[in-house]
């Protein structure tokens, strides 16, 4: 009984040491706009001309170059927004102030740059700048280091040099006419490199605090600093190089955190460097607090703790409704299954965590599917113990034996989960990173926990004194145990074993092949139709209108009652001659001013201040720029949306500098993730995996897995097209789950019927192709239990993450729901008869895959040499 005592206290002790641990180690998570709130930054254009005009497609052109900036940024997780031809809205979600001052700087970037000295000596952009090469951010000493590539054949940048060298050396003779014991100051010079520099009205010298004419409002351009005596990067003086300050405190300690801050900084700075001109002159106007996308995930009151979200509470009822199905399946053995599952997710986040990968949608499916091969890793085990048990062995025996069994196909699944985490690591995309983190921390945790971990906490169940032929501990039924001592013999080989599930496979085949081409099909014309959007994005890519009224002054009678007595005085003109007021639009009862907002902010140029106001109205809901309109104001005045405001804010004389402006939105980069990266990196998994597959079970097998993993995917994303349900093209995120779970199944199937082959070649020598058949037949019936065991538990994941998780992920989820359904139907009628098939071409072609084995020679035994003779040996007397 000390045994089982032990067995539940390890189980007990893991479990506690997760639930303690994690609400700690959680908070440490880095999260996107997905799961935390963000910020909405709000840009507006105008010419570089003051003559001319804006272009109707200058936001969309901007709205691209920011996409661009913000992957080059490392932003996995964003939207981005056009309004009119001079909006533009980029939302986000950063962890500090400081990340989204980097981001506003570096989106509307398109400042000079100059690099100078105290003594304002300066060079100006590609007069010291090596434009044929980028600067890069390098660590010296563990401190991130900025390299500048340098034309250092420019006169000006040469000037510079000799000014900063010519300051230094002053600076010295200086410090040696002090008197010997009076402190001095520090006498490093250093050449300082700015952006948004105005030659003809910035100066460095304005720019540095310790300066007699320093300008506290342009000291922001200063960028970086350079000390003279080490500004070359290396020997040959084709690059300066300088590194971010890390130690901030300036007690020598430097932590992890300090580096990570520090490399963020040195990435900032390189952004900027590398940063094309933008066509446009891009102003920063206001920002606004915007919700998570999804649900928070953190809970921020008296102290930070997890947030009771849906994705928590679906997290609660997976591992709650999983423990109680593994226990009506394997009574006392469920619990180390659980444990060890919950373990290897856990660790799975933990890592992650530690090197600093984003929790995002990518990381939850990627979890769900880390959780998903853990569970059946240990299904597999306890099924191997119970085959065991029905040939009639002990239950320590059964254990014994089931785990050499099991070794081999949970290596096998954990290795599919490594690969297809190493492949998306390469080729999935930014957001995919995060799932290919949790697969591969994963998978390692999970071979560890299920191999080491499993045959520890089985054997103490097993080899406990009280429960020695009491196979009911773990789900097996007595009365299907023979007794070999009475001579009987195996008779239960599983809940399917007298059931033929190739029997229709020739409707199954055809339907899955009809499927098979009409989602090719489907996915093409859609695809063609609607510039590579295969999915129907329903009405939500339509966007909202936005109402914009722009002061430059403080007295302006354009003020927030101003606006909303214009918005209740206007209707809207529909064909058949139906007004609507605006108060229409909006619930009943709804206060007007819970659609307006004003922002502020302050501009100095040439030491003049403006105060600029905005006014923004959103309609919530979109409205035809061009729509006739009429605002009762003035009587029987009349025009469209477009031109109502403008005309009368003109006229009515309220405030000479105000504009007013109608905005339709248009959702710029709605596709994210990049869903072309998804399929590729789902392509190449697939063929990574089939050749593992190869080489553990044969090229049959191997070549069936591509075929099957192939058509299971396209028919998935097939029923999605075909029915156009309303969904985005973020619904491949859960690709990657589908498949894993298709080789999941595969697996189990291969496995068994490579059991039987061999057991058969044992046994009767027989390989011929009608009992390669009979074999085949038989594997499908006999792994069935493990396979629909495996199915319940994605099943129930799929559907509980569905029902209880947040509403925007729950097609994620139904998506991998139909994946299983496809794969469960087409691998138990089909799988085994196509691999036979091809079983069968092959060996008509003698196709074998190259013998890997290395033959070991035998050792003859030496010979004694003795000048005794050697011992005869003879039966019974030499005992």
């Amino acid at each position: 009984m000390r045994r089982f005592i032990a067995y539940l206290a390890l189980s007990v002790l893991g479990l506690t040491a997760v639930g303690v641990t994690f609400n700690t180690a959680f908070l440490k998570s880095h999260t996107n706009i997905e799961y935390a709130d963000g910020k909405s930054l709000t840009f507006q254009l105008s010419s570089t001309d003051d003559d001319s005009v804006l272009p109707e497609d200058a936001s969309s052109e901007i709205a691209s170059i920011m996409e661009q900036r913000l992957n080059t940024y490392g932003e996995t997780r964003y939207d981005i927004y056009t309004q009119g031809n001079d909006i533009v809205e980029v939302v986000l979600s950063e962890e500090q102030t400081a990340y989204y001052e980097q981001i506003e700087t570096y989106l509307s970037f398109n400042g000079a740059f100059a690099l100078g000295t105290s003594s304002n000596t300066v060079a100006i952009g590609d007069e010291f700048m090596d434009t044929s090469r980028e600067s890069y951010v390098t660590f010296v000493n563990h401190y991130p280091t900025v390299v500048i590539p340098i034309n250092s054949e420019s006169e000006e940048f040469q000037a510079v040099i000799e000014e900063a060298e010519r300051l230094q050396e002053e600076a010295n003779n200086n410090t040696s006419s002090e008197e010997e014991g009076e402190t001095t100051e520090d006498t490093a010079t250093y050449v300082y490199l700015a952006y948004n520099f105005n030659e003809e009205t910035d100066t460095i010298s304005e720019l540095i605090s310790s300066s007699d004419d320093y300008d506290e409002d342009k000291a922001d351009k200063l960028l970086m600093q350079f000390d003279i005596s080490r500004i070359w990067s290396d020997d040959t003086h084709t690059a300066i190089a300088s590194s971010v300050n890390i130690d901030t405190d300036g007690d020598g300690s430097i932590t992890s955190n300090d580096v990570s801050n520090g490399t963020q900084i040195a990435n900032y700075y390189v952004n900027l460097l590398n940063s094309d001109e933008l066509p446009y002159n891009v102003t920063f106007i206001f920002e606004k607090t915007v919700p998570a996308y999804f649900e928070n995930i953190i809970s921020y009151g008296m102290r930070e703790t997890v947030a009771m979200s849906r994705t928590l509470i679906a997290t609660l009822f997976a591992i709650l409704i999983l423990s109680l199905l593994l226990a009506a399946f394997y009574r006392w053995a469920a619990l180390a299954i659980a444990t060890l599952g919950i373990g290897s997710t856990y660790l799975a986040l933990l890592f992650s965590i530690l090197f600093t990968v984003e929790f995002n949608t990518a990381m939850v499916v990627g979890l769900a599917l880390v959780a998903i091969v853990s569970v059946v890793c240990g299904v597999i085990y306890i099924n191997k113990v119970k085959e065991e048990c029905y040939r009639g062995r002990s239950l320590k025996k059964a254990n014994a034996e089931g785990a050499k069994r099991a070794l081999l196909p949970i290596v096998d699944l954990n290795v599919l989960l490594v690969i297809i985490g190493a492949i998306f690591y390469w080729l999935g995309g930014e957001m995919m990173i995060s799932f290919a983190a949790v697969c591969v921390f994963g998978g390692i945790a999970s071979l560890l926990l299920n191999t080491l971990g499993l045959k520890t906490l089985m054997w103490l169940l097993t080899n406990t004194t009280k429960f020695t032929n009491k196979y009911s501990v773990i789900g097996v039924k007595n009365e299907n145990v023979p007794n070999i001592l009475n001579e009987e013999k195996q008779s239960f080989y599983g809940t399917f074993q007298n059931t033929n599930f190739t029997k229709h496979k020739k409707p199954f085949m055809i339907v899955g092949l009809i499927l098979f081409v009409a989602s090719i099909a489907g996915s093409i014309t859609f695809g063609v139709l609607d510039n590579g959007t295969i999915f129907n994005p329903g009405t939500y890519s339509q966007g909202n209108t936005y109402l914009y009224f722009e002061t430059t002054t403080n007295n302006s009678s354009v003020n927030l009652s101003y606006v909303e007595n214009l918005l209740k005085n206007t209707q809207l003109v529909y064909e058949e001659n139906e007004e609507t007021t605006y108060e229409d639009l909006f619930e009943e009862g709804t206060n007007l001013n819970e659609y307006m907002t004003v922002y502020s902010r302050e501009e100095v140029i040439e030491g003049v201040t403006t105060n600029y106001t905005y006014i923004v109205v959103d309609l919530n809901r979109p409205i035809d720029g061009e729509q006739m309109a009429k605002l009762n104001l003035d009587d029987g005045y009349e025009d469209s949306l477009n031109n109502l405001y403008v005309d009368y804010i003109e006229n009515a004389n309220v405030d000479a500098n105000a504009v007013a402006s109608v905005k339709m939105t248009k959702h710029v980069n709605a596709q994210q993730p990049d869903y072309i990266w998804i399929v590729v990196a789902s392509a190449v998994a697939i063929g990574f995996m089939s050749l593992y597959l190869t080489l553990r079970y044969g090229l049959s097998k191997g070549l069936a897995t591509v075929l099957f993993s192939g058509v299971i995917g396209f028919i998935s994303v097939g029923v999605f097209v075909l029915t156009r349900v309303s969904v985005g093209l973020d619904l491949f995120i859960a690709l990657p789950l589908i498949i894993t779970v298709s080789y999941l199944l595969m697996t189990l199937f291969a496995n068994k019927d490579k059991e039987m082959v061999k057991d058969e070649l044992v046994r009767s020598k027989d390989n011929s192709v009608e009992k390669r058949v009979e074999i085949m037949n038989k594997a499908v019936s006999l792994s069935a239990s493990t396979i629909a065991v495996a199915g319940i538990v994605v099943a129930y994941l799929c559907l509980n993450n569905f029902g209880f998780g947040p509403l925007a992920t729950s097609n994620y989820y139904l998506f991998a729901f139909v994946g299983l359904i496809v794969g469960l139907a087409l691998i138990l009628t089909c799988f085994g008869p196509v691999y036979m098939f091809i079983y069968k071409i092959m060996r008509k072609l003698n196709i074998k895959l190259p013998n890997l084995k290395i033959k070991r020679k035998h050792k003859k035994a030496p010979k004694v040499k003795s000048s005794e003779p050697e011992e005869a040996i003879f039966i019974g007397i030499n005992d």
